[in-house]
């Protein structure tokens, strides 16, 4: 019992009920309303009791108020009630008109309660009125005593999955175990040799490195290693375990009459980073080990016993499995003009979404949008950490919730500042203990990405793409050019294998390789192959990006051989359709995931007959999933087994390997052929006789027709049939005849094969090229050195000219001494004839409409005694056509003249950058810039020009080197580049540094690009430092996707509680080779710091 329900607030009029003590259920009786203008108005009796209150209408006052019989009067009390008054003269037999009375009397009047008595019942609707204004809510009362608890409900839908929780304590076991093999002989040299192992039996986790042939302990504990070889009659036995660079117990045998198998084993502590390995000791004597191609005779294993306690309890608990220092976080900002957002706005998206995100309050006064990256195990951070798996893609539209704030900030360290525009914000906190980097994908001692295979059936069925892999992805798409491969014509392939394959292109970020092998005459040739023996040869990156960028398609290998592929074969091709189309399908994923452009299928086994029986079915499915995956892509079978499953090369088609060429794209014969055999298979092969390729052994091993400088006696033959040319080991030049002169036998080499290597055109635009060969003694950029020392990579490899070649007259070679940029130019020496006034040497060939107008630029330099006498300009042909209008190539001004010549009136606005190029030669280079205005007309050739002022009876020497050349469209000139956008990093890791107060520091960085804008990018250092100022940019490496993996960076040790900053950037160099906008560069500063060591605040 109480007061009046809130309610009932709703009704036309206040209405009051009573409640009958006892009875809970019956509503008092309504007193009947009288019919006249007036409202009834009812008095409140208030009688005093402990009990509680009750409202019930005033009653007449000739009447007196009657208790009722079942309830004390102390129950009631009154409340007061406005009423409006009725006019006299109320209508006869109802209840005369009530009057105000007083709850209280004044004191000088007597007063008596008048007692209660039964009321008639009132029909109160007949008195409603107009509704009135709602009003005020009143303030809340005290909370009652709560009542007895309800039955339980029903259960409800389950709820949404709840945020990961903390990382909880280790409890499980870790492990390490490895077991390889080697299956071929090695001898002593005057110098020690490692033990590459080539089997791999078992390999945990890739703790072992196959291409370095040593454990690298990840888990710190005590391990147990044995060695098996097998001695060599008559010779001596002499090998170590070695722990780092230290000898631990050797392996020794005496010359002996006979072999004998001889082990070794030895438990060792290791701590995290140690390397164990076999070392051959180097030939002061006759020292071997044996093995063959059929049985394992050398093995070695080692496995974990017992992780070391102290290790165990000392994990961090925030390490994640397969990353260095874990994933990094972004917190991401921006601004618009009059807006300012709350903490709810904020979001926390992954480290691969794109910029964009909300503004934080607490950092409303940047001006500039600005990533904050924050990395987990941070002790100042209070945010749980959500594993990047579930973390937010861009295309992902799933609801995130907001972070917690910001950790706060030592003071004295880097505090967030007014960045550029774009600048991602990354904080990080030192952990000298960082997982390992998977060490297919990347090198277990540095952490470079590396290039990789895969060994045997059960690598290439398990294979699936992964991100750790996304370096090997190549960047460049393949180039148009003329004439098409496809085209009705012989053609040139050359299979490139070199020492087993995985050298130092295994690398894909390069090397400081000297005196590389490189390849450079793709003008000459129409198919790329990498080879070797493994049994899924995927190419090394660079080498697709070099071939892609000249029009190269390039092949894999899948190969089987000798035992071990009969067995494999037998897995495969025996199974049935649903295995060998698994085997092809997971081919052709491959080439398509990493973009090269199919496969040379090698099988060097007897077959059963029911693996011979589906290899053509095989063949015919991996073609088919090729060509579709793949576009241009290309399947070649290489001569080997016949169609009864016996393994007998035949050096040309025939009957009984027809069934695998009629499967495929091609056949590549062997190489011991003869004239006769050429003549047979141009007769089989019918139309398709340009699909069989002959190989050409340049190492002229077996009966061959010639190899090495001899080779072309082998092409001139297959041309005179009308046959493709498989040349295979071109890199005979670099084996066999040495490093130092391999420039200039290279270009002997290819020279001598030209008269039968028809030429391919260029066909689109831009060109342009500094002729760099992808490799140098320094690196040049703007004509000065910008690093010293040697580098190799061949994915910075530009398109590369003709190498024309008259004995006695011209010669163009590559010059590593001098550059305009990257690390070589091209030289071209050559003589004017007596009585002439020029020559041209004809640098590339083109075929393709000319634009209406055309810009080209060249930056040379002349060497020699009187190179005032000479000069040098560009010259432009054009294919025979009645309709063609050519005009005259017109120099632009000199430095010291206008910057908008006459005949240009209204030039576009990108074409001020262009005469900002014009004018940069510096450094003894020479830059000049040209326009063309051509219609209808087909472009033909760009030549060199070099003339002499006055005719001469003498000829005269020259020698120029060609720093760049360029060739525009005028219409493409003005395009704005676009910015370098979401420039993030992750997998940080952290080691000691080379001096005590260093760190060394390795982080993967990504970012986004247009597609097929850049050529390539510059990754910077702006230096790290833990004051401030100002540091100039230094070159870290090339990229030539959206991605680099910065590696060794030396950077200063924070002091306790300081905070150090690291800046990088990342400048896009376009296609087109116009400068960038420093503006639109990727700019990312890491803001690092060593809080576990302290909490002081002494930073700058």
């Amino acid at each position: 019992m109480g007061h009046t329900s809130p309610s009932w607030d709703t009704h036309p009029h206040p209405r009051t009920h009573v409640l009958i003590p006892g009875h809970p259920s019956r509503p008092c009786h309504s007193m009947e309303g009288l019919r006249a203008l007036g409202v009834l108005l009812l008095s409140c009796l208030l009688l005093p009791s402990p009990a509680g209150t009750q409202t019930s209408p005033s009653p007449n006052p000739d009447q007196r108020l009657v208790t009722d019989p079942e309830e004390a009067p102390s129950h009631h009390h009154a409340a007061s009630a406005t009423r409006e008054q009725k006019p006299d003269g109320a209508q006869e037999g109802l209840p005369p008109r009530p009057r105000c009375v007083r709850c209280c009397e004044p004191p000088d009047q007597h007063f008596s309660y008048p007692r209660y008595q039964p009321l008639p019942q009132i029909n109160m609707t007949i008195l409603k009125g107009e509704k009135g204004d709602r009003g005020e809510r009143g303030m809340q009362g005290k909370y009652g005593k709560t009542g007895v608890a309800g039955s339980r409900g029903h259960a409800g839908p389950k709820g949404q999955k709840g945020s990961v929780g903390a990382p909880g304590e280790r409890c499980k076991s870790h492990y390490a175990a490895f077991s390889v093999g080697r299956k071929k002989p090695l001898h002593s040299n005057d110098y020690y040799q490692p033990l590459i192992f080539d089997t791999e039996f078992v390999n945990l986790y890739d703790h072992f490195n196959m291409f370095t042939g040593k454990f690298y302990c990840y888990v710190p504990g005590i391990y147990y290693f044995s060695l098996n070889v097998h001695t060599w009659n008559q010779k001596e036995t002499y090998l170590h375990i070695m722990r780092n660079g230290a000898e631990v117990v050797i392996l020794y045998a005496q010359v002996s009459d006979r072999s004998i198998m001889q082990s070794q084993s030895v438990m060792l502590e290791l701590q995290e980073q140690d390397e164990v390995w076999v070392r051959l000791y180097k030939g002061e004597r006759e020292n071997a080990v044996f093995s063959d191609e059929y049985d394992t005779y050398i093995t070695f294993s080692g496995h974990l016993i017992k992780e070391l306690e102290a290790e165990i309890n000392n994990r961090p608990i925030n390490e994640q499995a397969g990353q260095a220092g874990g994933h990094g976080w972004v917190y991401q900002e921006s601004r618009s003009s009059g807006r300012s957002t709350s903490d709810e706005d904020t979001e926390l998206i992954s480290e691969h979404v794109p910029s964009m995100g909300h503004t934080s309050p607490s950092w409303d006064t940047h001006p500039h949008p600005r990533t904050h990256v924050l990395i987990p195990g941070h002790p100042s951070r209070s945010r749980t950490p959500i594993p990047s798996q579930e973390m937010s893609h861009p295309w992902d539209t799933r609801p995130h919730p907001p972070p917690n704030p910001l950790p706060p900030v030592v003071p004295g360290s880097f505090q967030p500042a007014a960045e550029h525009r774009g600048t991602t914000v990354l904080h990080d906190t030192i952990s000298t203990r960082p997982q390992p980097l998977p060490a297919r994908h990347f090198d277990t001692k540095t952490t470079e990405p590396i290039s990789f295979f895969l060994s045997g059936l059960e690598e290439l069925l398990a294979w699936q793409p992964d991100s750790n892999d996304d370096f090997n992805v190549a960047a460049v798409p393949l180039a148009k050019r003329q004439p098409p491969l496809h085209s009705r014509r012989p053609r040139t392939l050359v299979c490139h294998d070199m020492r087993g394959g995985y050298l130092e292109d295994r690398f894909i970020q390069g090397s400081a390789t000297r005196n590389p092998y490189v390849f450079y005459h793709w003008r000459y040739i129409d198919i790329f192959v990498y080879f070797s023996h493994h049994t899924v040869t995927i190419p090394p990156v660079c080498w697709t990006n070099a071939a892609h960028r000249n029009g190269v398609p390039v092949l894999g290998t899948f190969i089987t051989e000798w035992t071990d592929g009969e067995k494999l074969c037998e897995a495969f091709l025996a199974g049935g359709p649903e295995a060998y189309g698994a085997v092809a399908e997971q081919l052709a994923r491959i080439a398509r995931h990493y973009r090269f452009d199919g496969w040379l299928v090698n099988i060097e086994n007897t077959l059963s007959p029911a693996a011979v029986g589906n290899l053509p079915p095989f063949l015919r499915h991996l073609t088919a999933q090729v060509h579709s995956m793949v576009p241009g892509g290309l399947v070649i079978w290489y001569d080997s087994v016949l169609q009864n499953g016996a393994l007998r090369w035949q050096n040309e088609l025939t009957q009984e390997n027809r069934v695998f060429f009629d499967a495929c794209d091609g056949l590549f014969t062997n190489y011991n052929w003869k004239e006769e055999h050429l003549e047979r298979t141009r007769a089989l092969a019918g139309p398709r006789h340009m699909d069989v390729y002959v190989g050409i052994d340049v190492f002229a091993r077996g009966d061959v027709i010639g190899g090495g400088f001899d080779t072309d006696k082998s092409l001139r033959l297959i041309r005179q049939h009308g046959l493709s040319a498989a040349i295979f080991a071109p890199g005979w030049v670099y084996e066999h005849l040495g490093e130092e002169n391999f420039l200039r036998n290279e270009n002997k080499f290819w020279g001598l094969l030209a008269e039968y290597l028809p030429t391919h055109s260029i066909c689109t635009l831009p060109l342009a090229t500094s002729f760099s060969l992808g490799m140098g003694t320094s690196r040049f950029l703007d004509g000065k050195e910008e690093e010293d020392g040697p580098w190799y990579d061949l994915s910075a490899q530009e398109i590369q000219p003709l190498y024309p070649e008259l004995e006695g007259r011209l010669s163009t070679s590559c010059c590593l001494q001098d550059a305009w940029c990257g690390g070589s130019s091209l030289r071209v020496q050559g003589t004017i004839p007596p009585g002439e006034e020029r020559v041209a040497v004809r640098l590339f060939s083109l075929q393709m409409p000319a634009p209406p107008k055309l810009f080209l630029t060249l930056l040379y330099k002349l060497e020699g005694p009187h190179p005032e006498e000479l000069t040098v300009a560009l010259e432009i042909t054009t294919w025979d056509s009645g309709t063609c209008y050519e005009g005259n190539i017109t120099s632009l001004p000199e430095p010291n003249g206008r910057h908008h010549p006459r005949f240009l009136p209204a030039p576009p606005p990108g074409l001020a950058k262009l005469l900002a190029a014009c004018h940069r030669g510096s450094h003894g280079w020479t830059s000049r810039c040209y326009e063309l205005d051509l219609q209808d007309c087909s472009l033909r050739d760009l030549s060199l020009l070099v003339s002499r002022h006055q005719p001469s009876p003498q000829e005269t020497p020259f020698t120029c080197l060609l720093g760049e050349i360029r060739v525009l469209e005028a219409a493409n000139v003005a395009a704005s580049p676009p910015p370098v956008q979401s420039l993030l990093a992750s997998q940080l890791w952290w080691q000691e540094g080379p001096e005590e107060d260093e760190l060394s520091l390795s982080l993967t960085l990504r970012w986004s690009f247009p597609p097929g804008r850049a050529s390539c990018f510059r990754v910077l250092s702006l230096g790290a430092r833990c004051r401030r100022g100002q540091t100039s940019p230094q070159l870290l490496g090339l990229a030539h996707a959206c991605l680099y993996r910065a590696v060794g960076l030396a950077v200063p040790r924070p002091a306790p509680g300081q905070s150090c900053r690291l800046e990088l950037l990342v400048e896009p160099v376009l296609r087109d080779q116009l400068p960038v906008d420093p503006q639109h560069w990727g700019r990312l500063v890491l803001v690092y710091s060593d809080l576990v060591r302290g909490a002081s605040a002494d930073g700058y």
